[in-house]
């Protein structure tokens, strides 16, 4: 199982709930799962607005993630506009990149590998990335990659993260 998408990972839990002779269990999963991502598209419907996300994936070097991942769908579903969205997968892009793409919100994945917090300490420290919108805001936000990098069912709990740290005048 490798899926790059979100409806690739419903797909995967329900091979995964065939193969294990669950299959109506496994609908229930997925049917779960697509009701609290509309629950999640109910509550951004409410704006208009679409703020420029960059989700770090790692820092050094550079790498974030672009079409046909998973996380792009989450951007997207969570009321924002990915900025590497003219690239596929999970690719190396230049902080020259970032800065002229000004992205409004920064999203740094924290808590996995030998990284840990790494990531989170560059992305709000990095001198160059001070003159961003994000920073500017303080729109610099760290998501769990457990709930975000790994495909699977708490992949919901990662895109409620992502919308509330996009749009967090939805959410109070």
């Amino acid at each position: 199982l490798d899926p790059t998408d979100m409806e690739g990972i419903f797909r995967s839990i329900s091979l995964v709930a065939q193969a294990s002779g669950r299959r109506e269990a496994g609908a229930g999963v997925v049917e779960g799962l697509r009701q609290r991502i509309e629950a999640v598209s109910t509550t951004v419907a409410r704006t208009k607005e679409r703020p420029r996300v960059f989700f770090v994936v790692f820092h050094d070097p550079l790498w974030t993630a672009g079409q046909k991942t998973f996380i792009h769908d989450l951007i997207e579903a969570a009321g924002g506009t990915n900025i590497f969205a003219d690239i596929t997968d999970f690719q190396q892009v230049s902080l020259e990149q970032v800065l002229a793409r000004d992205p409004q919100v920064i999203i740094a994945s924290v808590g996995h590998g030998s990284a840990q917090e790494a990531l989170w300490q560059w992305v709000s420290q990095e001198p160059r990335l001070a003159g961003t919108a994000a920073r500017r805001d303080g729109r610099v936000y760290s998501v769990a990659a457990n709930l975000v990098n790994r495909p699977g069912p708490r992949i919901v709990l990662g895109l409620d993260t992502l919308a509330r740290s996009i749009h967090p005048e939805l959410y109070r």
